[in-house]
């Protein structure tokens, strides 16, 4: 598949992968206060824990993709550390044609990769750095983020080429 003239990757998980992601998602909504507060979307916690799980396929998607075979999604870092790596933003939608979303509190000096799809079938779109990606040209006018679309991130084996990003 293309998007851009580049290739993109496809990308599925296991079964076991699958559990794993539900597992960590449960733990995360459960060592939250309020697992609700910040949600953009007004989901149920059952919703909501199924979308990180989702979120987190997508990391471990893109960790294969990079080589780190000891990939372990993260528990309570939240923005304080890369998803992937020491500086890789993973970003998902489940909306083929969707968009990377960017917010403030992602951190400038990150790579953000676009994952698309529904576990456990995953597609990599691309990436951009998080800094390029805050600039007034992708700044929505209905929240208070960036929203790069698919034509505007690079391909993903130029992440490859010379990027350090684990």
């Amino acid at each position: 598949m293309n998007v851009n003239g580049a290739l993109v990757v496809n990308k599925t998980i296991s079964v076991n992968d699958e559990f794993n992601a539900l597992a960590i998602a449960y733990a995360r909504a459960a060592n939250m206060a309020n697992p609700m507060e910040g949600a953009i979307q007004k989901l149920n916690l059952a919703k909501s824990i199924a979308r990180d799980a989702e979120a987190i396929g997508a990391e471990m998607v893109v960790a294969r993709y990079l080589g780190i075979t000891d990939f372990e999604p993260t528990l309570n870092t939240y923005k304080n550390s890369a998803d992937v790596g020491y500086r890789v933003e993973v970003k998902h939608t489940s909306w083929r044609d969707g968009h990377l979303i960017v917010k403030p509190s992602d951190r400038d000096i990150d790579l953000a990769v676009l994952v698309v799809g529904d576990s456990p079938n995953y597609t990599i779109i691309g990436w951009i750095p998080v800094e390029v990606a805050k600039s007034p040209r992708f700044k929505s006018d209905q929240s208070n983020s960036w929203w790069v679309s698919q034509i505007n991130l690079r391909p993903m084996d130029s992440m490859l080429k010379g990027v350090e990003w684990s």
